[in-house]
C-alpha cells in the first residue's frame, strides 16, 4: 500500500497535534511543512522529520503532496487552501474556510 503524503500548512499548536498523528499513522507519510515564519517551519520539521519549505507555493511545487492540513488563523484558511485545490492536492480545514 502506498502510504499518503501530506503537508501541513502552520506550525503553531494545532500543527503539532496534526503532526503527531501524521507521524503514528503506518498509511501516513508527514512530508512537508511550511508557515509565515521559515525559522519556526525548520524546527517543527526537523522534530517531525519532515521538509519544511519557506512558502505554500514552495511546498506545494516541491513535496509532491496527495493532501495538506491547513493549520493557520482562520482568515488565512483560503488562501493556504485554494492554492493546494487546485493543483489536485485533498484538503483538511478544521475551521470555517474564511
Amino acid at each position: 500500500m502506498r502510504r499518503l503524503r501530506t503537508g501541513l500548512a502552520g506550525c503553531g499548536k494545532v500543527g503539532h497535534t496534526h503532526a503527531a498523528a501524521l507521524t503514528s499513522l503506518p498509511e501516513s507519510e508527514f512530508a512537508a511543512v511550511c508557515d509565515a515564519d521559515p525559522g519556526r517551519a525548520a524546527a517543527f520539521a526537523q522534530h517531525y522529520r519532515a521538509r519544511a519549505f519557506a512558502t505554500l507555493p514552495e511546498m506545494l511545487s516541491g513535496a509532491r503532496l496527495d493532501a495538506l492540513i491547513v493549520a493557520t488563523p482562520h482568515p488565512a484558511h483560503a488562501a493556504a487552501a485554494v492554492p493546494a485545490l487546485e493543483r489536485g492536492v485533498h484538503v483538511l480545514v478544521e475551521k470555517p474556510l474564511a
